[in-house]
C-alpha cells in the first residue's frame, strides 16, 4: 500500500486545494525517486505517476502546496507533460479499512489522459493567458508555437518533435500514438484504394500495424503508414496483401540454392611422397647488366581463327559455331500453309509426338498425353502456384501468332460481341505484343497469372508455365521467375478471357488517391473506358500507378489506349 495516508479528506469535509471532478492543469508530476516528494517520505514505487495539480490559471509559487492526483488504470501507461490538461474525479482509495487504521470516508482522487486540446500527437500543453500576455511568439492558431516560458518537463528527459501529424484513422479503427511517430494501429481491411493494405482482401479481415515513424508533415494532416519511409515497421496480416512495399532485392533465385558440405580427402590419401627441390638452372656466373640490356622481341598475338570473326549477328554467329563444334543439334521443320476460311476444318499432323494444327493459316503445337508427362513435381516446387501441373520441357513451348490471323480466331467465338471481341484482342496486343506479333507460353497470350489466386473462370486454366515477367503490362515489373497460366489451345484462352472480361465489366470500381477520386461505370467495355477499365479493374495496381495513370497524366494516358483499342478495332473488323 501507499506510504501517504490520507490523500484526500472525507468526503464530509472540507478540502484545500482539492478540487471536486473538473479540468485542472498538470505542475508537477512524480516521476522517479528524485522528486522531492521523496524527501520527507521513503520512497514508494506505487507513487510513481502520481501529479500535482491546480486550476488552469493558477499562478504557483510552490507546487508541494498543490494536491496530489493518481492516474485511473486506463491512463496509467499515458502519462500527461507538464502544463497539459486533464479531468479529475475523485474515488475510494486503499485507506477505507477501519481494522488497518482507515476509514470508510478516505478517497484519492484520480485522473484522467490529457485533454486534446489542439489534437496534437506531441503535446497538448495550454499556456496560461497571462503567459500569453505582451509575447509576440505565441499564435493560438499554432498548437506548436509554444511560449518560451511554458514548461513540459522538469526532468531534462523529453524534448518535443516537431512536425509530426496524426495518423489517419479509417472506420472501426483503434489506435494508440506516442508523441514522436510510434503508433499502434488495430484496423481491418477498408474499401480497395483507401490504404496500401485495403487490395485484394475481404473487408473486414483483421490488421495490425506498429510502426516507429519518420513521417513529417503538416502538424493539421493526417498521414498513413508507409512500409518504405518508417524506420521500423510490423504488419499482422491475415490476407492482405502490402501493395507498395519495395524489395531491396529481387534476386530470389539464391533461395532455391543447395548448401554442399566440402568433402576433402581423408589424410590417410594424401601424398606421402617427399617435396622434391627445385634444381637452380642459372649458372651462377650469370647475372643481369642493367647498363647493356637486349631488347625484348614483341610477340604479336595469334590470328582468330573463330567464325566469330567474320560479322554478322553474333548470337547466331555463336550459334553456328556450337552447330559446327557439334556442341548443339539442330533440327528444322517446314510447313506448307493455306490461309482457310473460318469455316475450314483443321488439319493435323504429327510432328515427333506433337500435334501440329493448321487452323487458320498459322501452326500451332499442341502438347500431346506423352508431352504432358514433362512437369516438375510437386514436391520439387518451393511456392506452387494456384494451377498444377507446372510443365516444362518440350510441355512447355512459346506460342506465337500475327495479330490479323489471332483476330481471326478471336472473331469464332460465338459468346462474345463486338466490343468483347476487341477488349480481348487490346489485352492481348498491351500485354504480349513482341516482335510485331503476339506471344506467349502455351497460348497464354494475354499475361494471366496463376500464382496470385483462383480465377472465376479457371476451370479452363490447366497448369501452369514458369516465366519471367515481361515489359509489355503496366506498374512495377520483375525479373524473377512467375508462374502463368496455361491453356490447352488457343481457343480455351481465348474463351476464358472473354468470359473473365465480361464478368468484370459487371462490377464498377473505384478509387481515391490523395482527396481525387477515379472510377470505372460498369457496362460494357468501349474505347470512352478502356483506359479506366484496364487500370482500375484489370490490374489493379497500387496507388502510385493509378495516380500517375488516371490523375497525373490521364489524357496521355486515355489517347495511348484509344489508340490501341483503334488497332484492335480494325482488326476485328478486318479479319
Amino acid at each position: 500500500m501507499s506510504l501517504i495516508k490520507n490523500v484526500g479528506n472525507p468526503i464530509s469535509r472540507s478540502r484545500k486545494n482539492i478540487i471536486p471532478s473538473r479540468i485542472v492543469r498538470v505542475f508537477d508530476i512524480v516521476l522517479n525517486d528524485k522528486h522531492p516528494l521523496f524527501s520527507d517520505i521513503p520512497y514508494d514505487p506505487t507513487l510513481i505517476g502520481l501529479i500535482l495539480y491546480g486550476e488552469k490559471d493558477l499562478n504557483v509559487g510552490a507546487v508541494d502546496t498543490l494536491a496530489l492526483s493518481r492516474a485511473l488504470p486506463i491512463n496509467r501507461s499515458f502519462l500527461p507533460l507538464i502544463n497539459e490538461l486533464v479531468e479529475i474525479e475523485e474515488g475510494p482509495s486503499s485507506f477505507i479499512y477501519s481494522t488497518m487504521g482507515g476509514r470508510n470516508q478516505f478517497n484519492f482522487t484520480y485522473y484522467t489522459p490529457p485533454l486534446p486540446v489542439h489534437s496534437n500527437p506531441i503535446h497538448n500543453a495550454l499556456p496560461r493567458e497571462s503567459d500569453l500576455i505582451g509575447n509576440s511568439n505565441s499564435n493560438p492558431e499554432n498548437p506548436n508555437s509554444t511560449p518560451p516560458q511554458i514548461i513540459l518537463d522538469n526532468t531534462e528527459n523529453f524534448e518535443e518533435k516537431p512536425k509530426i501529424s496524426l495518423l489517419q484513422p479509417f472506420a472501426g479503427d483503434k489506435i494508440i500514438e506516442g508523441r514522436s511517430g510510434q503508433s499502434i494501429r488495430f484496423g481491418t481491411t477498408n474499401r480497395e484504394g483507401q490504404n496500401p493494405w485495403s487490395d485484394g482482401s475481404e473487408m473486414g479481415d483483421p490488421i495490425i500495424i506498429q510502426r516507429l515513424g519518420k513521417f513529417e508533415g503538416p502538424q493539421r494532416g493526417t498521414h498513413i503508414e508507409d512500409i518504405n519511409e518508417d524506420y521500423v515497421s510490423i504488419y499482422m496480416t491475415s490476407n492482405q496483401v502490402v501493395n507498395n512495399i519495395k524489395l531491396t532485392s529481387t534476386n530470389f533465385d539464391s533461395l532455391n540454392s543447395e548448401y554442399k558440405e566440402p568433402n576433402p580427402p581423408a589424410p590417410d590419401q594424401l601424398s606421402t611422397a617427399p617435396i622434391e627441390s627445385i634444381i637452380n638452372t642459372i649458372p651462377t656466373s650469370e647475372f643481369i647488366d642493367f647498363e647493356n640490356q637486349t631488347p625484348i622481341e614483341e610477340i604479336m598475338p595469334l590470328p582468330v581463327t573463330s567464325s566469330l570473326a567474320t560479322g554478322g549477328d553474333p548470337i547466331f554467329n555463336a550459334l553456328d559455331e556450337a552447330i559446327e563444334e557439334d556442341l548443339i543439334s539442330e533440327q528444322v521443320y517446314s510447313f506448307e500453309l493455306e490461309e482457310p476460311t473460318k469455316s475450314a476444318a483443321a488439319e493435323a499432323i504429327d510432328v515427333e509426338g506433337a500435334t501440329v494444327e493448321i487452323n487458320p493459316g498459322l501452326f500451332t503445337i499442341y502438347p500431346t498425353a506423352g508431352d504432358h508427362k514433362e512437369t516438375i513435381p510437386v514436391e520439387d516446387l518451393t511456392n506452387p502456384p494456384s494451377y498444377l501441373p507446372v510443365y516444362k520441357g518440350s510441355s512447355r513451348n512459346w506460342t506465337s501468332i500475327s495479330p490479323e490471323q489471332f483476330a481471326k480466331r478471336i472473331n469464332l467465338s460465338s459468346e462474345a460481341d463486338r466490343d468483347l471481341k476487341i477488349a480481348t484482342l487490346f489485352i492481348s496486343l498491351k500485354e504480349q505484343s513482341k516482335g510485331g506479333n503476339i506471344g506467349g507460353f502455351n497460348y497464354n497470350h494475354y499475361g494471366i497469372m496463376s500464382d496470385l489466386g483462383r480465377w472465376g473462370n479457371g476451370d479452363l486454366i490447366n497448369g501452369s508455365v514458369s516465366s519471367t515477367e515481361g515489359s509489355g503490362g503496366e506498374g512495377t515489373r520483375t525479373s524473377h521467375w512467375r508462374y502463368f497460366a496455361s491453356f490447352k489451345n488457343e481457343q480455351q484462352g481465348i474463351l476464358f478471357m472473354v468470359r473473365t472480361l465480361r464478368d468484370k465489366a459487371k462490377k464498377s470500381k473505384e478509387r481515391k488517391v490523395e482527396g481525387k477520386t477515379v472510377s470505372y461505370i460498369a457496362g460494357s467495355i468501349n474505347r470512352n473506358n478502356i483506359a479506366d477499365f484496364y487500370i482500375l479493374k484489370w490490374l489493379a495496381p497500387g496507388n502510385a500507378v493509378v495516380k500517375k495513370r488516371l490523375i497525373t497524366n490521364r489524357s496521355q494516358t486515355i489517347a495511348q489506349y484509344q489508340k490501341i483499342w483503334d488497332r484492335a478495332s480494325k482488326l476485328i473488323d478486318n479479319n
